[in-house]
Parts: C-alpha cells; sequence; structure tokens
C-alpha cells in the first residue's frame, strides 16, 4: 500500500468553476449598478427642479401681496450652487400665457423648467403640477420617470 497525502490545495477544476459562477453573477449585478448610479445622479436634478418650482409657488404669493415677480432664478428663493451632475437649470414659463410644450414621443407636454445631464444623456422637465418628465427613452424607462 502506498501512502496518499493529504490534499491541501484547490484543483484547477475547482479555481475554474468559482471563477465561472464569479463571473455569471458578476455579468447580471453590473448592468444594474449601473442603473443605480445613473438614478442616484438624476436625484440631484429632481430635486432641483422640485426646489424651483416650490419657490416658485412661495413667490406666486408673494406676487399676490405686490412683492417682486417670481418667474427668475435670480429671484426666487433657492439656492443653487455645485450641481455635479446637472447644467443650470432653465425656466421656461415665464408667467406670462400658458406654460410651453415640450414633444416627447409625439407627444406636448407643458412644462415649467427642465436641466439637463452635464453628459446631454437625457434632460428633466417638471410640470407646474410637480411631474417629472425625462426625453430619453433608454435611460429613461430604466429610472421609471414618465411618459415612458
Amino acid at each position: 500500500m502506498y501512502n496518499r497525502k493529504q490534499k491541501n490545495a484547490f484543483t484547477i477544476i475547482e479555481i475554474m468553476v468559482v471563477i465561472v459562477i464569479l463571473g455569471v453573477l458578476a455579468s447580471l449585478a453590473i448592468p444594474r449598478l449601473g442603473t443605480a448610479i445613473e438614478l442616484f445622479r438624476s436625484k440631484e436634478g429632481l430635486h432641483v427642479l422640485q426646489s424651483i418650482l416650490q419657490a416658485q409657488l412661495s413667490a406666486d404669493v408673494d406676487v399676490a401681496e405686490g412683492r417682486i415677480g417670481s418667474y427668475n432664478l435670480a429671484y426666487l428663493d433657492v439656492d443653487i450652487v455645485n450641481l455635479k451632475n446637472f447644467n443650470a437649470p432653465v425656466l421656461d414659463f415665464n408667467g406670462s400665457g400658458s406654460p410651453p410644450n415640450v414633444t416627447i414621443n409625439s407627444v406636448n407636454y407643458p412644462v415649467y423648467a427642465h436641466i439637463v445631464r452635464l453628459t446631454n444623456a437625457y434632460t428633466l422637465y417638471i410640470q407646474v403640477d410637480g411631474t417629472i418628465l425625462c426625453n430619453t427613452q433608454a435611460i429613461c424607462t430604466q429610472m421609471q420617470y414618465a411618459p415612458w
């Protein structure tokens, strides 16, 4: 009888099986991670637009009381500094007439303000009722923004 030594290492087959399993798990997780990161980044634009709308609603009360107009970002009581993922927001509605329309997916939507992602990948819009719209189907569907 010969004496077989006790095995202290993994075989190459065992290592390859583990690598394949890790590769499959990574291929499932990485796309979801990218979507989660972009959703997190989009929240910056979302919060800016909601802050502008809330400041606008407050300023409308001031206008009714005879104070300065509220359709200029400089007059709104909102601080927008150091945006990391978006360009400066733009007020689309000047207070006269109806809000301008933006066409998304062949449908016209009246919008109050918008903000563009630094990479120009998409634009977020806010309607006067607070609904957030997004103009790029591939990205916005994953982030579950209207109208997709």
